[in-house]
């Protein structure tokens, strides 16, 4: 990161900040998605909040970024909302997830600027971002991985597009920290009907603690990956890894009370008889279809591993995040073990 010299601050209308009038402020941040596969019937829809592991999230999704941001921390993200969607290379409608907020923190920046009501700092909130960073990376996968999940029969996706950290000083001034911008994709979209959207979002969170963390983490990475050997692999880590925790923790108890759901104890470690096993007597939605997909794709996967393929067929691309995106669905609906 470039740092300016405060003789450079002060030419665009900083001043330095001394010991006197230091500024203690607490952030949130603004996480925005452009949503690939469908557009909603009203301009805004939420916020819809929703607790999880004590950290309270809250979201909405909207048509303009800036009235969606609005509904949420009371101010717009950008000033020119047309060039910001030019640049990005979306259209929406977006989703916003507010995570926060921080604890207070004072600020170790040098200089600040007074903007209407909103005050600027080259930096200098380290702490309070670190902090946002721990929620975010608790929160953030299983909320986006779940929607994508509720939504997939819309053929719907969630692209990251920007992050923004909005903060309040004890003065009740707006402080505005850094931002940082990702790339975002054209799409086509069908309309879904606001009351649709609520349901199906506030459904998704209630069932996202079903989701493990890790699994949702690598979902979620597969879901913003564009290198197709990445992508294919990180999709296949998911499937991989939630096969293993559900096949450990639901095991002992089905075989408890059906003793034909039993397996040789050599194949219990083996990776295509844990899925066979769930797909059987615990995930009972999916299809043998499915299992079947299973075996394919765990050998497109050896073929990469051990260098029979430089990548994934189009075709293995799709079956591998479809199949992904099955497994996590019927998971989401089980009860708690």
């Amino acid at each position: 990161m470039i740092r300016l010299s405060g003789h450079s601050l002060e030419s665009i209308g900083f001043s330095k900040l001394n010991r006197g009038n230091r500024l203690y402020g607490r952030f949130c941040r603004l996480l925005i998605y452009h949503i690939e596969g469908f557009r909603i019937d009203q301009p805004v829809v939420g916020p819809l909040s929703y607790v999880f592991e004590g950290h309270s999230c809250i979201l909405a999704i909207g048509g303009s970024v800036n009235q969606t941001c609005k509904v949420l921390v009371e101010d717009e993200l950008v000033e020119d909302e047309d060039e910001w969607r030019k640049r990005n290379g979306t259209i929406g409608p977006y989703l916003v997830l507010k995570i926060g907020p921080s604890k207070e923190y004072a600020t170790t920046a040098t200089h600040s600027r007074k903007d209407g009501n909103g005050i600027w700092t080259n930096g200098g909130f380290e702490e309070a971002r670190s902090e946002l960073d721990g929620i975010q990376d608790s929160l953030a996968p299983r909320v986006v991985s779940s929607l994508t999940v509720a939504f997939s029969s819309a053929e719907t996706a969630f692209r990251a597009v920007e992050a923004a950290n909005f903060g309040l000083a004890r003065s009740g001034e707006r402080l505005r920290d850094m931002s940082f911008s990702m790339s975002a994709y054209a799409i086509v979209s069908k309309p879904i009907a606001a009351d649709e959207v609520k349901a199906t979002v506030l459904n998704a969170l209630r069932h996202s603690f079903c989701l493990d963390g890790k699994v949702a983490g690598f979902y979620d990475l597969a879901l913003k990956e564009t290198d197709p050997i990445k992508q294919f692999l990180l999709f296949f880590i998911a499937i991989e890894l939630l096969t293993k925790t559900e096949f450990a923790t639901r095991y002992p108890s089905v075989v408890t009370s059906v003793s034909a759901a039993t397996i040789p104890a050599n194949d219990r470690k083996k990776l295509e008889h844990q899925f066979s096993w769930l797909q059987k007597h615990v995930l009972t939605s999916l299809p043998q279809e499915c299992v079947d997909s299973f075996q394919r794709l765990r050998r497109v996967r050896n073929l990469i591993a051990h260098g029979g393929i430089a990548s994934p067929d189009p075709q293995n691309l799709e079956e591998v995040k479809a199949l992904a995106t099955a497994v996590l669905s019927s998971v989401m609906a089980l009860p708690a073990p």
